[in-house]
């Protein structure tokens, strides 16, 4: 509801007060912030504080509008905010991706950071920050959760089963090569440059069980 203006007289041809200049500019920088569609009662505002006289009445009128422009604002950015979340267009007619592409997709980018993570913790950091641009072209929930969980457990559990009964022995010196991740004998895997299998291989199951159950779920909460 608009503040109701008190006191409307005429303006004396008189010289502006200062108040009614700060009342005026005040007013003016709210409106001008307006979205379109509210700018024209903006300037009704503005024009409504010329037949107000008194400084007290001008400034009290200016703060109102100031308010209610402030308002009008901020329910504007909200519903933006809104329509955002609810997937609109992102970025030239480009929406977000969802369904199973979409978990698929994230699973992919996230075998590959956590197979950098192994070796490459720099590249894997990067990889990650690759997350964030992915996320504006293919939905994060449930889509980017459950691929996610599903990718790094399938890295996990592969990691795991190429570590399991190796024939290898360990070597004299300590090994160097990005090749430590790959089998090992199970019993010497921590020893001999490798990782302990066992660890991987539930940590794996349990993520990939996890991003499954996850996205089913979800889609079966999802209205229809």
């Amino acid at each position: 509801m608009n503040p109701a203006p008190q006191a409307r007289h005429p303006r004396s041809t008189g010289q502006e007060t200062g108040a009614h200049r700060r009342a005026r500019a005040l007013l003016a920088r709210a409106v001008g912030r307006l979205p379109e569609d509210r700018r024209e009662w903006g300037e009704a505002m503005l024009a409504e504080l010329e037949q107000i006289t008194g400084r007290v009445h001008a400034v009290t009128w200016a703060l109102g509008g100031f308010k209610v422009a402030w308002l009008a604002r901020r329910h504007h950015r909200q519903q933006r905010r809104r329509q955002h979340r609810q997937g609109e267009p992102l970025m030239a007619g480009l929406t977000r991706k969802t369904g199973p592409g979409a978990a698929l997709l994230w699973a992919l980018w996230a075998a590959v950071t956590t197979l950098l993570a192994f070796e490459f913790p720099t590249l894997a950091i990067l990889s990650g920050l690759a997350g964030l641009a992915a996320a504006r072209l293919l939905r994060p929930w449930p889509e980017g959760a459950a691929g996610a969980l599903a990718g790094a457990g399938a890295i996990c559990l592969l990691i795991g089963l190429l570590n399991l009964g190796g024939g290898s022995s360990c070597p004299s010196s300590p090994a160097t090569s990005p090749s430590s991740v790959l089998p090992a004998p199970a019993s010497q895997a921590s020893s001999c440059g490798g990782v302990a299998p066992l660890p991987l291989l539930a940590a794996g199951a349990l993520s990939i069980a996890a991003g499954v159950l996850l996205y089913w779920a979800s889609m079966r909460r999802a209205p229809r």
